[in-house]
């Protein structure tokens, strides 16, 4: 039993993440000057700047701070791609329904922009509204702009599906279009856990260990990775992973005991560029197939 849990809970620990990081498509950050702090942001170059200041406060860990900038902006000014971001600085703050609900009312308002649907379809993930994110992923699929970012979205709703088969097909041209070595890496090490999910824990990390020995290896990997060797025994290989991923080894080991104690399907948050907030409760969803079946963690 504990091993079968491991293996579900390992298999959606990174099966989807942001689009962008650190600097994102706003730039580097500067100064925004001498805007009130509740003022709605809407001359151009001020917003520009407080756009910049959003990014570099997102990747930096000060999510708070970047939420408030992408919210003045949005207010002032709404845009797709403004949307978009404050979507995800809600997520990475834990903010989970608070996102979905957001997200899904730009989506209505900017019906055809697919990084917004992207977006929502992660947010439903996370609260467990399988139907929104059903047909969140129906419009993914049927978009003539579907990307790498689609493509590892997709894949994660089809592995919370147990349709193992379809998941590994969408992390392949996740794989087949990635814009870089890490993305690929990424996608690469989604369709290791697959193998977790069907039970093959130690073939997983076979292949996670291959990437990391690559410099394909992402954060996220390496944070994993540090699960799966603490979960086996391997005290130093951890700690040395959990270094490479950002991670103390004191969250390392706490996130162990989660996931050996909990049949739990979990994505704790870990993006590179992202803030890393403190592991949230997940919403009890029950589906057929064990990959599905999710509960409540501390």
């Amino acid at each position: 039993m504990r091993s079968a849990a491991l293996a579900t809970a390992f298999a959606v620990l990174a099966l989807s993440g942001c689009a962008g990081g650190a600097g994102g498509e706003f730039g580097v950050a500067s100064d925004i000057g001498t805007v009130a702090a509740d003022e709605r942001i809407t001359e151009p170059a001020i917003q520009r700047a407080a756009l910049m200041s959003a990014e570099e406060a997102m990747a930096q860990g000060r999510g708070a701070q970047a939420l408030d900038l992408y919210r003045r902006a949005y207010e002032g000014s709404p845009t797709p791609a403004i949307a978009a971001r404050r979507g995800q600085a809600m997520r990475a703050l834990g903010q989970l329904r608070e996102a979905q609900t957001f997200l899904a009312a730009a989506s209505r308002r900017f019906p055809s922009d697919l990084t917004l649907t992207t977006e929502l379809a992660r947010a439903s993930l996370d609260t467990g509204d399988l139907p929104t994110a059903t047909q969140a992923v129906g419009t993914i699929l049927d978009s003539r702009g579907t990307g790498y970012a689609q493509y590892q979205v997709a894949g994660a709703f089809y592995a919370r599906q147990n349709d193992i088969a379809k998941a590994d097909q969408l992390f392949g041209q996740a794989e087949s279009v990635a814009p870089g070595a890490l993305e690929r890496g990424n996608a690469q090490a989604n369709r290791a856990l697959l193998l977790a999910q069907q039970g093959d824990v130690a073939g997983a990390r076979q292949r996670l260990e291959a990437i990391a020995s690559t410099s394909a290896a992402s954060q996220r990997t390496w944070a994993v990775l540090a699960v799966m060797r603490g979960a086996a025994g391997d005290t130093l290989g951890a700690t040395e992973a959990a270094r490479r991923s950002g991670m103390s080894s004191p969250e390392i080991s706490e996130m162990s005991r989660w996931l050996g104690n909990s049949p739990a399907a979990v994505d704790l948050g870990y993006e590179e560029g992202r803030p890393r907030p403190r592991p949230r409760r997940r919403p009890v969803v029950r589906q057929a197939g064990p990959a599905a079946e999710t509960s409540q963690l501390p």
